[in-house]
């Protein structure tokens, strides 16, 4: 790839993410609903508590129900991060407890609805990335102060890409139709996302700084 190729690559990009900090800023009138005192964390760990009806609702086998909520739970994790930017809520804490949250939910979701229905490989593929990730965030700590290098917190562009295929691909199954084109729809997103959470870690990483006067540690990443 030559320089002007990547040149216009990285203008296309900033300018696609002009474009979506634009409407995401059409979006702040729903902010404003929620008071002030609300914490951003707790719209977070309000999501985790949706795992409760969601489990339910798939032993009975009410998948409107299911869909409705896990429609709900998506939502929120939307609306912690913009709540957290319109309320000046942003914190490391928070950076890094909204995508562990993400990956406890799919996690638990893959397990709940896949058996049976996409292969044991990217079952277990996406949960050991996704155990992986949260270990390597966690292990990073001390690593970093001891590198004297700079990790930012949150997830970076491709961990989301991988974060909305895995979310169109849990649709997919909470559904509760077994049509096969649909389970192969679901597992390729599954796998492509596999591919996007190992390319999100390389980034990451490479994304590494050394700093020399003060060792700042903000790991995470989704």
């Amino acid at each position: 790839m030559t320089e002007k190729m990547r040149h216009n690559s990285r203008v296309l990009f900033y300018d696609w993410r002009l474009k979506t900090r634009k409407k995401i800023a059409k979006l702040t009138v729903f902010i404003r609903i929620i008071p002030g005192w609300v914490p951003a964390n707790l719209i977070t760990f309000f999501r985790v508590l949706l795992l409760v009806p969601i489990f339910l609702a798939y032993l009975d086998d009410a998948y409107a129900w299911m869909i409705g909520l896990y429609l709900l739970a998506w939502f929120t994790d939307v609306l912690d991060g913009l709540h957290a930017r319109y309320r000046g809520q942003i914190s490391t804490f928070g950076k890094l407890f909204d995508p562990a949250v993400d990956k406890i939910f799919v996690v638990a979701l893959l397990l709940m609805a896949a058996p049976g229905r996409l292969s044991v490989f990217v079952i277990w593929t996406t949960v050991a990335l996704e155990v992986t990730i949260v270990l390597i965030a966690v292990l990073l700590g001390p690593f970093s102060r001891f590198f004297k290098i700079k990790l930012e917190a949150g997830a970076n562009t491709w961990g989301k890409l991988k974060m909305l295929l895995q979310g169109l691909a849990l649709t997919a199954l909470l559904t509760g139709l077994n049509t096969g084109w649909l389970q192969v729809a679901a597992e390729v997103m599954f796998w492509c996302a596999a591919f996007l959470a190992v390319f999100s870690i390389v980034i990451y990483i490479r994304s590494a700084r050394k700093v020399s006067n003060s060792i700042i540690l903000d790991a995470g990443y989704n």
